[in-house]
């Protein structure tokens, strides 16, 4: 039940996320780049087989740090990419 109000509320949500994202990217210069990486929206950068790590801001992206050098160890054949939603994140 509630994993189906999670679906349902994300599947709800979305377009404004989607809005708030595309104002921002109007309203901030430094928004305007990788505006699908944002969404985690990548095409051609995750090879076959990768890891995607999406982190959302600068704090995530340090706290994945040890996680993805965990990752890099544990799978040393697998090609790992990172996405951010803030430009200080990335």
């Amino acid at each position: 039940m509630h994993r189906a109000l999670y679906i349902l509320a994300r599947y709800a949500l979305t377009p404004f996320v989607f809005l708030f994202f595309l104002w921002k990217r109007i309203k901030a210069p430094s928004y305007r780049k990788h505006f699908l990486g944002r969404l985690a929206i990548i095409k051609s950068k995750v090879k076959p087989n990768g890891i995607l790590v999406h982190a959302a801001s600068l704090g995530e992206s340090r706290v994945a740090e040890p996680i993805i050098k965990a990752l890099l160890e544990k799978y040393p054949d697998k090609s790992i990419t990172v996405t951010n939603m803030t430009p200080t994140g990335r």
